[in-house]
């Protein structure tokens, strides 16, 4: 397992797939932020405060990068369910996001979808299978073959993608809590 990341230059922090290196740019806003622009995952830090932190300064800033990292996993969410959704003809009574220990998705009897928001760390291709998947649930409660036709009908390399999840889950742990 990988040891958690700081928030030092050039540490890496993986985001859809990437491994972004961590860079520090000045704002004049009053506030720290974080932004993407590959292959840079950008924390903005106020110019009043630009040569006076230090790496223990900046550790208090840990939560915003979970927040961020958050808000982005919610939002590319929402745009690739809405592609899926469409073109599976499939539709969830409620979505939520959550930051589980054990599972990537999961889908209630109710045609409520859970997505576990760390998941922002992995490629699309595998975002996308963890959507394609619970979505089909709302089809089949169960993993016969008809689910796994079903999943495979849209995510035929599907194996690949929970492939990955097996090989590099770890990489997306240092988001469960912050040091």
């Amino acid at each position: 397992c990988r040891d958690r990341p700081k928030l030092s230059h050039a540490e890496k922090f993986p985001f859809l797939g990437e491994e972004l290196s961590l860079r520090f740019v000045p704002t004049p806003l009053n506030k720290v932020f974080f932004s993407v622009h590959a292959p840079y995952l950008n924390m903005h830090i106020p110019e009043k405060n630009w040569n006076q932190w230090t790496e223990d300064d900046l550790k208090v800033h840990w939560p915003q990068l979970m927040r961020f990292y958050r808000q982005e996993a919610e939002k590319i969410f929402r745009e690739r369910l809405a592609i899926w959704t469409y073109q599976i003809g499939l539709h969830p009574q409620n979505i939520q996001f959550k930051n589980q220990k054990t599972r990537w998705g999961s889908c209630s009897t109710k045609g409520n979808l859970n997505f576990n928001w760390r998941l922002i760390g992995a490629p699309l291709f595998v975002i996308d299978y963890i959507i394609v998947h619970e979505i089909c649930h709302l089809k089949f409660m169960n993993h016969s073959g008809q689910f796994w036709n079903l999943v495979a009908n849209y995510q035929p390399d599907y194996p690949g993608a929970e492939k990955w999840l097996r090989k590099n889950h770890h990489a997306l742990e240092f988001m469960r809590e912050h040091p």
